[in-house]
């Protein structure tokens, strides 16, 4: 399984394949987070994305509310004062854990919270079960398409199990084993096991829910 730290490695490379602008460590709340920012044209209208991610062992809804508060305001002070007028924003507020409670999980299936040209949208990336749990259902929202909200969060929060065929490919091997490193089960005197099977003791990454992304 993933640790929150390597799935938000991941988060990171896809926010500098945009060439969004993403800054470490910022004070969000309590704790630091990662921040990504895109900007792009939206029915026309200027959209500032503000991605924020924080990392956690366990999510419980308590601290995704505390923090989707948190997000929204900081994303707020960065977009000044013309948002709603000439230019709207857009929050996704993620938290990342090894597993989230029901509560948290009910939280982020809700719909999108909606101010004057605002959008907040929570997730919780629950690396124990390989689910991206948000709501994804279509429409609009105010001047915001909300199928534009949805393309980010799967652009930025692949599924666990992507995340790490991505960070495992880039790096030669598991998550977390250096690129000059050879992998333990590719040896020459190694056995080959019958063909489609997966080599003896294999990490395997966590298995992703039927439908891709979990929504409620």
């Amino acid at each position: 399984m993933l640790t929150p730290d390597q799935y938000t490695e991941a988060v990171r490379r896809r926010l500098h394949g945009t060439r969004a602008r993403v800054m470490e460590d910022q004070q969000v709340g309590p704790g630091r987070v990662l921040v990504g920012i895109r900007s792009e044209n939206v029915m026309l209208t200027p959209v500032s994305t503000y991605v924020v991610v924080a990392r956690t062992e366990f999510a419980t809804g308590a601290m995704l509310r505390d923090f989707c508060r948190h997000a929204d305001a900081y994303a707020r002070r960065l977009a000044g004062g013309g948002v709603g007028w000439v230019s709207g924003a857009c929050t996704i507020a993620a938290v990342v854990a090894g597993g989230a409670d029901h509560d948290a999980q009910q939280f982020a299936g809700q719909q999108a919270q909606v101010g004057w040209g605002t959008t907040l949208r929570p997730v919780v990336v629950d690396l124990g079960s390989g689910n991206v749990v948000t709501n994804l259902s279509t429409g609009f929202v105010g001047a915001l398409a909300v199928n534009s909200v949805n393309e980010n969060v799967r652009r930025y929060f692949p599924l666990p199990a992507e995340a790490y065929a991505e960070l495992g490919h880039a790096r030669g091997g598991a998550p977390g084993r250096g690129p000059s490193a050879p992998h333990p089960h590719q040896t020459p005197h190694q056995t080959r096991p019958p063909h489609g099977a997966p080599p003896p003791h294999a990490p395997q990454p966590p298995p992703p829910p039927p439908d891709g992304y979990r929504r409620y």
